[in-house]
């Protein structure tokens, strides 16, 4: 209860302590920010170092639920780096400080270019397909190592032992979460698909529109495995348009019934992430007991 009381400590100081630690290691590599901007302020904030081009991501509630939060940002910055280097349309780490991951009084923080966003505009759904099979054709060249699935089969298990530990959510709700994982979990460990380096959260509003062309964004949870997580990634959300997706990305894309685990999969995944964020957001919690619903109803709409 102590340390579930000091992580909700961090979250309400912790965009104070963000700007002044985006900004201290900033100055520490010859970058001074006369008027630094918190520009979003959740699950990590994000600081925009002006006049600098320069934004600063600091992990937050991620830092919480995620005990080795700065491998995520290292690969984060490993795998957006190489494909600014290829030239593909991501938001690249920043040239003018050491991306890192770096620390400051116990922040883990990364450096990327300051890119505005084109607020009249945002990507259509073909565009995004379209967008994500070019960003897979990159990926499957990246050189590094990454690990098979972090999310939906890593992270979900042991999130569900914080969410039962803190005795929030009813036995039976998450009972029935780990038996969904259980069932899902050979699936994705034994695809039909090679594995190949994937975003890892690849929806629409990681997709920023921009005068430049549309840029991928926000890798830390880019891990390797076949394309179809991915796309549960970029189909879930969408109420209609699945079909108009898989079209748009053309060769390679998975069926709509290849499909239907990994949106399962994702929607599990979202679960259980909302879950265990509503203790430090609690206006998260009604929105988590929704998704809790649609399990025990059984209410996917997976089309």
């Amino acid at each position: 209860m102590m340390a579930e009381t000091r992580a909700l400590e961090d979250v309400r100081d912790l965009p104070a302590r963000a700007l002044e630690a985006a900004v201290a290691v900033a100055r520490a590599h010859g970058v001074r920010s006369t008027d630094p901007e918190i520009l979003a302020s959740r699950s990590n904030v994000i600081v925009h170092l002006r006049p600098a081009p320069v934004v600063a991501r600091v992990a937050g509630a991620t830092a919480i639920l995620r005990p080795d939060v700065r491998e995520w940002l290292g690969r984060e910055v490993a795998v957006a780096g190489f494909l600014a280097g290829r030239g593909v349309g991501v938001v690249p780490p920043s040239e003018e400080i050491p991306p890192g991951p770096h620390e400051h009084g116990g922040l883990i923080l990364s450096f990327w270019r300051f890119i505005a966003p084109d607020p009249g505009r945002q990507p259509s759904v073909a565009e995004g397909a379209e967008a994500l099979q070019i960003l897979h054709r990159a990926l499957r060249d990246f050189p590094g190592e990454l690990p098979y699935l972090t999310s939906p089969l890593v992270e979900v298990p042991r999130l569900l032992d914080r969410i039962e530990s803190q005795g929030d959510w009813a036995a039976s709700d998450l009972a029935l979460l780990r038996d969904a994982h259980e069932r899902l979990a050979p699936i994705l460990r034994s695809p039909a698909r090679p594995a190949q380096a994937l975003h890892g959260d690849a929806h629409l509003r990681n997709l920023t529109a921009t005068a430049g062309g549309l840029l991928w964004n926000d890798f830390e949870d880019t891990c390797s495995g076949p394309v179809h997580w991915d796309f549960a990634c970029f189909c879930w959300p969408l109420s209609e348009g699945r079909e108009a997706a898989l079209a748009a990305y053309g060769a390679g894309a998975p069926s709509l019934d290849e499909l239907a685990p990994w949106l399962e999969a994702r929607e599990l995944q979202g679960t259980v992430w909302l879950a265990a964020m509503s203790p430090l957001f609690p206006d998260r919690r009604s929105r988590a007991g929704e998704m809790l619903a649609r399990w025990r109803n059984r209410d996917w709409h997976l089309g």
